[in-house]
């Protein structure tokens, strides 16, 4: 999925002292796990951030609760990680 794509699901802030987020994904808007649309019910926003900031972004995306709390922690660990490996390309999709 391209940084593109991500942002359907992604949203983040530059700077830590940003009260409102740079991209924020459509809400309602699909689940990154299931793509069905979330409501504001069964949601759980899920909250990065690089330990060392270097690239001075976190970031944020949701699915459904009932998505989450169904998934293992190595499956919630995937979608992190592919989320992780967006942050550096998202910058560029304001």
């Amino acid at each position: 999925m391209s940084a593109h794509d991500m942002t359907r699901f992604v949203g983040w802030f530059d700077d830590p002292s940003q009260t409102e987020p740079v991209s924020q994904p459509q809400f309602p808007g699909p689940c990154i796990a299931c793509l069905q649309p979330m409501s504001e019910e069964d949601v759980r926003t899920i909250n990065l951030m690089w330990a060392d900031r270097k690239h001075g972004l976190s970031v944020f995306y949701r699915m459904h609760r009932t998505c989450a709390v169904s998934m293992s922690d190595r499956e919630r660990n995937a979608y992190d990680a592919v989320v992780l490996e967006a942050m550096p390309s998202l910058a560029g999709c304001r």
